[in-house]
């Protein structure tokens, strides 16, 4: 299913049940970012990332920009089964994903985050796709980025947000899961809402109900903090890299200083 739709719970209680899900951590973590962008842009490039896939024990595969890679992994894992996430609503789901954008934004393409892994290739297929599935510029499904970018502070350049057509953008959410209900067999297909908690999930994966309570991540609150914690490190992140020089300078200082005996 598309982002924000309890993937990350889905995520945890895939966890507990003993598989190992591959998603943009495991992209980070592998090294697995060129494979990535190259099977979002040429469907014959997808089987490399997937059996680099499996060669690190992965499972199972989540949020995006893997649910982009839907129809190849069911040609390249022909027994696989496909868990449909969604939300009560459309409305709800575009309130929750257009918010969730916002509050990442500097991570995909702001200093110093871009320092450690260039996402910028990523998102951009990313918000490529989402826009085409949209309805595309013919029915004028377009993005607008906002960056912050002060004249009195010139170590801040940083993504505030990215804008785009909220009608494409509700249109890639029901045009997904309507593609998805249309090409996968029923029985290999469940169609999941996180409030539903475990038993749907268990049966349809063949596994007991684990006693421990469905997990909920990724609340509200969680990407309140994300959202200020990534613009505060945009702004004082000269902090970091003065402070240890400012150390060093003082320590040297006080070697340098002539003893009195």
């Amino acid at each position: 299913g598309a982002s924000r739709t309890g993937t990350q719970s889905i995520t945890e209680a895939l966890n507990i049940l003993g598989f190992s899900v591959y998603n943009l951590v495991g992209i980070m973590q592998h090294k697995h970012l060129e494979d990535t962008v190259a099977a979002l842009r040429d469907p014959a490039a997808a089987p490399v990332l997937f059996e680099k896939i499996l060669e690190n024990g992965y499972t199972a595969t989540l949020d995006t920009p893997m649910n982009m890679l839907w129809r190849e992994q069911m040609a390249h894992f022909p027994n696989g089964k496909v868990l449909l996430s969604a939300r009560d609503s459309t409305e709800s789901w575009q309130k929750s994903f257009t918010w969730a954008g916002d509050a990442f934004a500097p991570f995909s393409s702001s200093r110093p985050w871009n320092w450690l892994a260039d996402l910028s290739p990523l998102v951009g297929e990313i918000g490529g796709r989402v826009l085409r599935m949209g309805g595309g510029e013919a029915r004028q499904c377009v993005a607008h980025q906002e960056i912050v970018r002060p004249w009195w502070a010139p170590w801040v350049e940083y993504l505030e947000r990215q804008h785009q057509t909220p009608e494409c953008v509700a249109r890639y959410y029901e045009g997904l899961l309507e593609d998805v209900r249309a090409a996968v067999p029923p029985e290999r297909l469940l169609e999941y809402n996180v409030k539903q908690g475990w038993e749907p999930i268990c049966a349809f994966l063949n596994v007991s109900i684990p006693e421990q309570p469905f997990p909920h991540a990724n609340s509200a609150r969680e990407l309140v903090l994300a959202y200020w914690f990534l613009r505060a490190v945009c702004w004082l992140y000269p902090l970091c890299l003065l402070g240890p020089l400012c150390c060093c300078a003082v320590c040297c200082r006080r070697g340098l200083k002539p003893k009195v005996d």
